[in-house]
């Protein structure tokens, strides 16, 4: 139960699962920077230091490595989020960062949202 097991990255995560969706979504070369960011991820995920153990705890249930794939993007943008990544240095924490900005391009793009650079980064700790 997800109200029983909540952690301070439950909520970053379940919003990541949609920003990862969203992304594959537009995953096509017609859209080439959402195209470059989504294969760059799921190029680098592999290389995140608890890619195995996500891939141990959720193979079993998705049996499908693309799947799993984005579970564990999920997971490290939720860890982004709540500022938890262990190495500075780790690969997918650029990814990350670039699909964070694409983010916050959509919010600038839509005439709809006035959400300012300054309220996105308080609301998820972005940290450059």
């Amino acid at each position: 139960d997800l109200a029983k097991n909540r952690k301070i990255d439950t909520l970053p995560e379940e919003a990541a699962h949609f920003y990862v969706e969203l992304l594959a979504k537009r995953n096509t070369k017609d859209n080439l920077t959402e195209y470059n960011l989504y294969q760059d991820l799921m190029s680098k995920i592999e290389t995140w230091e608890k890619f195995e153990d996500v891939k141990k705890a959720y193979m079993p249930k998705y049996n499908d490595l693309e799947m799993v794939k984005k579970e564990a993007i999920a997971k490290a943008i939720a860890e982004a989020i709540v500022d938890r990544f262990e190495s500075s240095n780790d690969p997918i924490k650029k990814a990350i960062t670039d699909l964070l900005e694409w983010l916050k391009s959509l919010f600038k793009t839509n005439k709809n949202f006035n959400v300012s650079k300054t309220t996105f980064e308080r609301i998820y700790k972005i940290n450059h």
